[in-house]
């Protein structure tokens, strides 16, 4: 098993891009997550063997329709194991950006 840190730019943010990586990590049983940045990339967490993480990182650089890839980085990582592959909202990837008006 192996784990993966990927980092995507370009036109990837409201274009369906998190829910693309989801369908196909799901596809491909993959484990992780995916959350946007600040700045409006992606950011991915992967576990999966080999074989698995190339089909995936190719979808990845493919880009799903409305959206365009410009850079992918990848690192290797450590992080705890999930058994499924979650999309992180981005209330929870960033607690403190809080749009919440309070009344």
């Amino acid at each position: 098993m192996k784990n993966l840190q990927i980092h995507i730019t370009g036109k990837v943010h409201k274009v369906g891009f998190r829910y693309f990586v989801k369908q196909m990590a799901e596809r491909l049983e993959i484990s992780g997550s995916v959350k946007y940045s600040p700045d409006h990339s992606i950011l991915i967490s992967a576990s999966g063997n080999d074989k698995s993480l190339d089909q995936f990182i190719g979808f990845c650089r493919l880009g799903c329709i409305g959206s365009d890839v410009k850079n992918i980085s990848l690192s290797e990582a450590i992080f705890p194991q999930n058994q499924s592959f979650e999309i992180i909202n981005e209330t929870q990837a960033y607690p403190g950006n809080n749009n919440i008006k309070n009344l």
